[in-house]
């Protein structure tokens, strides 16, 4: 199958569960997830025949989407700021509005030295590893309460050599008051339901 005509097919496999434009937006992002390949690629090089393999896994990621799982943890990972982190049903997958928190602090806090920062809740360690990455001479302390997630965060950091970044598995809610002074602390938490506000 060539890639053109993997695109079509991919759309079609997911226009039931999600409609056909988020279908359109779903199939390119498989395709440049597991090829590389962006629309613009696929417009210029669509005649070019993939590996039935290849076909198979991007076919596997539209059949985990239309069983409901959300795209990002179909394919593993997720984009934030501009790189590549992996997400897993342990982590929230980053939202928009995470990024411009981001972006926010790294536009106070550009050119200061010595900064301390204690990401709350850190999951994929999205913001703190953006933050040490970003304001190069910050120490950075990334707590969550699951083992799990920050063995996700651990992954991304080393992907990403954000060697400045502590994890910590703790509980926000029981921290104690210890040595440790912050510039920022920081933190997004997942959004609660009114059901859940209790």
């Amino acid at each position: 199958m060539t890639i053109a005509e993997t695109r079509r097919h991919l759309t079609l496999m997911l226009q039931p569960a999600v409609g056909s434009d988020e279908a359109s937006a779903m199939a390119s992002a498989i395709i440049e997830d597991i090829k590389g390949y962006k629309p613009v690629d696929v417009a210029l090089y669509g005649h070019r025949e993939l590996l039935p393999e290849t076909v198979e896994r991007m076919e596997r990621v539209a059949e985990k989407v239309v069983a409901g799982e959300p795209l990002q943890y179909a394919l593993g990972t997720a984009y934030f700021r501009g790189r590549h982190f992996s997400v897993t049903p342990a982590t929230l997958i980053p939202r928009p509005e995470t990024a411009q928190l981001v972006d926010m602090i790294v536009s106070d806090f550009t050119g200061r030295s010595d900064l301390r920062v204690l990401d709350i809740g850190t999951g994929t360690g999205c913001i703190a590893i953006s933050l040490a990455l970003d304001l190069p001479f910050a120490q950075v302390d990334a707590i969550d309460i699951s083992t799990d997630a920050l063995k996700v965060a651990q992954v991304n950091a080393e992907a990403l050599k954000a060697k400045s970044v502590r994890f910590v598995e703790a509980d926000a809610l029981r921290l104690t008051p210890g040595s440790e002074k912050y510039d920022i602390i920081v933190s997004n938490p997942p959004y609660v339901l009114e059901s859940e506000k209790a």
